[in-house]
Formats: structure tokens, sequence, C-alpha cells
């Protein structure tokens, strides 16, 4: 069961931001300050309004899996919506890719968070 933490949730944001703790420390280790911040825009913002069209920086993978990412960065955080409204964005997993295209671990570990969604193998922890 990965167990996820509320990161942006709130009446501001248009898409809350669930995260599990592998996200937190990837963010806090290799993408401190600027990803964050660009992460609390595209929430405010809704996150659908940055996936329409192609290079935009949230696109889907595969199995309703979605990846966020800057578009000078390759740190992507990995996840997916909870539901079909797509107010409410679960990231499971996050990582700097090595080159520009996936790699076969890459592309494991987004397979990975398809099953935590397929199995619904995850819940909300609240911290408060």
């Amino acid at each position: 069961m990965t167990e996820v933490h509320a990161l942006f949730v709130g009446r501001q944001f248009r898409t809350e931001v669930w995260v599990a703790d592998k996200v937190i420390e990837e963010l806090h280790d290799s993408a401190p300050g600027k990803f964050a911040a660009k992460l609390e825009y595209f929430a405010t913002a809704g996150f659908v309004r940055f996936e329409a069209k192609i290079g935009q920086p949230i696109k889907h993978e595969w199995d309703g899996v979605y990846r966020v990412g800057l578009h000078k960065s390759r740190f992507r955080l990995i996840g997916f919506y909870e539901d079909d409204r797509k107010a409410c964005f679960i990231g499971v997993d996050a990582f700097t890719k090595g080159k520009q295209k996936l790699s076969v671990p890459e592309r494991a570990r987004i397979d990975k968070v398809a099953a935590v969604k397929a199995g619904a193998s995850w819940r909300k922890v609240s911290d408060g």
C-alpha cells in the first residue's frame, strides 16, 4: 500500500497534489525550489491546463500514468489522477532521467506506478 501525503491541498488549488514519501525525498534532494514552485503553479491553475498540447509540462505516458516535468530539466514526477474529474493528482514516484529518452529501468518505474493505479493500492494519509 502506497501512502500519499498532502503537498498542495486546499480551495486555492484546482488540482490537489498528494505525494508519496519517495517523491518528497526526491523533490528535496534532486529538484529543490524551482520544480516545487512550478508544481504549485500548475496545481493552482489546474494540471489539465498544462497537458493539452505537445510540449506541455504534463504528459500522459501510458495506462493512465502522467509525468510532470519542466522544459529544461530531466526531473520527472510520475503519478495519476484520482478519478476522471482530474481534480486530484497522486504522485507516486519521481526521478531524474539519465538521458533524453526513458531507459528500461525508468519505464519499469512508470509501470510500477501504473500497477499502483490499477490495483488502487494507495491511500491518502492525513498528517494533521
